[in-house]
């Protein structure tokens, strides 16, 4: 009986770090999300609103899409920049992203981009009987953000991912025009799913990412 007692609790002794790791809360799988990633935003379909409380139109030939690089460190919160095509607007902006706590192979995070153009209003005043015509230029933002969820997985090596890890997942972003309601939310005018397709370029975060910036002007 002692034999066997000593038997049991050395297999829990020697057991216990292997228990220790795969039972319980951890921090989403660092280990196997770390790394520096790059892929694109697929349109899966928009929703087109005229504004708050509006009629919606639904378009299923969208041409959005976008292009994005993420790192995701070992700790702290992982950065990458994105640039958007939308309805002929360029959205550029950033994301922010951590290991998610619920799916060890997963990467959760908020997308955030703006599209700064510049409109020009007409103005009309009459002074004395004199009609007089001058334009303004009035500088607006649009915004177009949203959560998104992401998994990794492994694949083949390739030349474009020599760590042979994939990224998948899903997102869709609420596009305002630069307007807000009387509450001080945006006019949301459009609602873009996108599917993310990505991949793993090194196993290693780095610093500075890819910057993308875009200036338009509407008449």
């Amino acid at each position: 009986m002692k034999t066997l007692l000593a038997i049991l609790l050395s297999f829990i002794i020697t057991e216990a770090p292997v228990l220790a790791i795969h039972g319980g809360y951890t921090l989403g799988g660092v280990g196997e999300t770390m790394g520096t990633y790059a892929g694109v935003l697929v349109p899966t379909g928009d929703v087109f609103t005229s504004g708050s409380g509006g009629a919606t139109t639904t378009s299923t030939g969208s041409n959005d899409l976008g292009l994005f690089t993420l790192n995701v460190p070992s700790s702290g919160v992982g950065t990458g920049d994105l640039v958007i095509f939308s309805a002929g607007r360029t959205f550029t902006g950033t994301i922010n992203a951590l290991p998610d706590p619920s799916n060890p192979n997963g990467i959760v995070g908020l997308i955030t981009a703006t599209f700064d153009f510049s409109e020009i209003v007409p103005n009309t005043t009459v002074t004395n009987g004199v009609v007089t015509m001058t334009v303004s230029t009035v500088a607006i933002e649009a915004t177009a953000q949203g959560s998104f969820s992401a998994s990794v997985s492994t694949s083949t090596a390739t030349t474009q991912s020599p760590t042979g890890v994939l990224l998948a997942g899903n997102t869709t972003l609420d596009i305002d025009d630069g307007t807000v309601n009387d509450d001080g939310s945006p006019v949301v005018t459009e609602i873009a799913s996108f599917a993310i397709e990505g991949f793993q370029q090194s196993s290693t975060a780095t610093t500075g990412a890819e910057t993308f910036s875009a200036t338009n002007t509407i008449q």
